[in-house]
């Protein structure tokens, strides 16, 4: 494979991870503002910032993703496949996203009424956790659905590859 090539890829998954962190976020992300308290301007203040935060680490996540599906061998001939894929959406997930989610509560809530209220970024990470058992293996899906939409592979076929 020829450097260009490599490159060529990467970006791919770069725009592709993108995509799937904006549109999934975008989705999801309403009802657990509004779930976390946040009125109409902490919502669309949430949202500008989540799809922001969303495109910045969009490839990062898609490649920590990644990394904890090889780490837990999340692969389609392991032994506890549906356990390890959910260990790898679980943690990667919650490692990656929760945080970063709880900054943008705190920073929505400040800006639409001017104080930053414990209890809605409680319940932001609260949710959050709740949530993912959910919330982690859709995104996971959604993401992976449109990396094969893409031609790229999936963070299951990218762990097969590693442990071969």
């Amino acid at each position: 494979m020829s450097i260009d090539s490599t490159l060529e890829t990467e970006r791919k998954y770069q725009r592709t991870d993108r995509f799937a962190g904006v549109s999934y976020s975008l989705i999801v992300g309403i009802g657990l503002d509004l779930y976390s308290g946040l009125n109409f301007a902490g919502v669309a203040l949430s949202r500008l910032q989540g799809t922001t935060v969303n495109y910045i680490t969009g490839r990062h996540y898609g490649k920590w993703q990644d990394y904890w599906y090889h780490k837990v061998g999340a692969t389609k001939d392991a032994s506890y496949q549906f356990v390890r894929e959910r260990a790898a959406d679980f943690i990667a997930f919650n490692s990656f996203q929760t945080p970063f989610y709880a900054g943008i509560v705190a920073i929505a809530d400040f800006i639409s009424t001017g104080e930053i209220h414990k209890e809605k970024i409680e319940n932001a990470v609260y949710s959050t956790v709740i949530i993912s058992s959910w919330m982690a293996p859709t995104y996971n899906l959604w993401i992976n659905f449109c990396r094969k939409r893409a031609g790229l592979k999936t963070s299951q076929d990218l762990a097969q590859e590693e442990s071969h």
